[in-house]
């Protein structure tokens, strides 16, 4: 029967699992005695040991049969623990590396944005000169001109979107800059460096905000400063007056540049940066009140800032 040739087959598969010799399933393939004689009438005999032909029908039943049970079916796994453990690394590993990431990427996006400002900039003041034949930058921000008036004549060189004057609210509304480091006005609050409320200014295309403000009509101007002493007081002289000094300043306008508007983080040297203008370049303010754009696009990094809440409480 079959059933009695399957089952001596199996017991023969055992033994060649046992004793690794596979010499004796060429005995269960030329041991007649072994099938029922359905099976044996698709065998040919054709000479000796394991040199027989095995019917197409048969083949396809002894071949996958033999090796399902020479070949082990357990398949090798990793246990839950080791999953677990594995996936434990690769969290620990993220929390490590993705902030790091994200300032990074935040610090490149913020500086090609300066870039870009600082470019757009230069080549309005160039083309300023150029359309008016004129030899230096006076010319922006002349004495007969009022701040608004200045700003509306600076942003036609612009693609521009919104343009508002001191008393709009618009190009993006109000709102305060913070310094590069903690600043506080009355020693108890924290302060901001900057407001947009007062500044006449424009938004672009790109969405800079740039707000004018001219300083000295001319550009050129002697003013009278106090001197102070190594310990940041003013000097006295003999007779106890304040000592002064006269100094030539050359500024003919002031310019607030927010490289991505209203948006965050609205800190100078971040995303905020003063520029002066005077009759024959484009000067950044270096401290912390300006933020050194120009530092900023030639080193390809931000400026040293340290973050801090308007209003929040001044720290001993």
């Amino acid at each position: 029967m079959l059933a009695e040739g399957s089952q001596k087959i199996n017991e023969m598969l055992k033994q060649v699992q046992h004793d690794k010799n596979f010499g004796s399933l060429c005995k269960v393939l030329n041991d007649s005695n072994t099938f029922s004689r359905p099976l044996e009438r698709g065998i040919k005999g054709e000479g000796q040991g394991c040199n027989k032909t095995v019917s197409e029908a048969h083949r396809k039943f002894l071949v996958p049969y033999c090796l399902s049970n020479l070949v082990s079916s357990k398949k090798p796994a990793f246990t839950l623990a080791e999953v677990l453990i594995t996936l434990g690394i690769i969290g620990i590993v993220a929390a490590m590396t993705i902030p790091t990431l994200i300032s990074n990427y935040k610090e490149k996006e913020l500086v090609t944005k300066a870039k870009k400002a600082l470019s757009q900039i230069n080549n309005a003041v160039d083309m300023a000169r150029a359309e008016n034949s004129y030899g230096d930058n006076s010319i922006l921000f002349n004495s007969n001109s009022s701040t608004d008036e200045v700003m509306k004549a600076f942003a036609k060189y612009f693609k521009v979107q919104e343009i508002c004057v001191a008393s709009d609210s618009g190009c993006g509304g109000y709102y305060s800059i913070k310094a590069a480091k903690p600043f506080s006005g009355d020693g108890e609050t924290y302060s901001s460096a900057a407001t947009t409320s007062w500044r006449p200014r424009f938004l672009t295309m790109d969405g800079v905000l740039i707000c004018v403000q001219k300083l000295i009509d001319g550009c050129e101007q002697i003013t009278t400063n106090t001197k102070f002493d190594e310990n940041g007081m003013p000097e006295k002289d003999e007779q106890g007056n304040t000592v002064t000094y006269d100094q030539l300043v050359r500024a003919c306008a002031s310019i607030l540049v927010d490289t991505n508007g209203k948006s965050e983080p609205n800190q100078l040297g971040r995303d905020a940066f003063t520029l002066v203008i005077d009759r024959d370049n484009i000067r950044s303010d270096k401290t912390q009140w300006g933020g050194d754009m120009h530092g900023v696009v030639r080193t390809g990094k931000l400026y040293d800032t340290v973050d801090y809440t308007i209003g929040g409480a001044v720290e001993d």
